[in-house]
């Protein structure tokens, strides 16, 4: 019975640290649709960009358009409103930026 134990006990901390080699890159959510009642998903992802870290604001829809076996059964898409942001903030840098040629 010992010897038993210790096997479960060998199985489970070899699970435990294969599960911690995954590294976490991000978070999604459940959501569903007002509009239609399509659920998908919300979330972020962090990805690092010339070393520094960057939060990416996603969603996932499944995917409607699926025609074979090797499709991707979900898209990811940049959220909209994170894109608008990185535009907005790209707009105030770029006239910053014109500014100072100026000078």
């Amino acid at each position: 019975m010992t010897t038993q134990t210790n096997t479960m006990e060998t199985t489970e901390n070899t699970e435990n640290k294969t599960q911690n080699k995954n590294v976490e890159v991000g978070a999604l959510w459940k959501k569903q649709a007002k509009s239609d009642g399509q659920t998908y998903l919300s979330g972020h992802v962090e990805v690092d960009e010339l070393g520094q870290k960057k939060r990416m604001k996603v969603v996932v829809f499944s995917n409607k358009n699926k025609t074979k076996d090797n499709a991707p059964d979900y898209r990811v898409y940049l959220s909209r409103a994170a894109e608008y942001a990185q535009q907005s903030q790209e707009g105030s840098t770029s006239s910053t930026d014109s500014s100072e040629e100026l000078m």
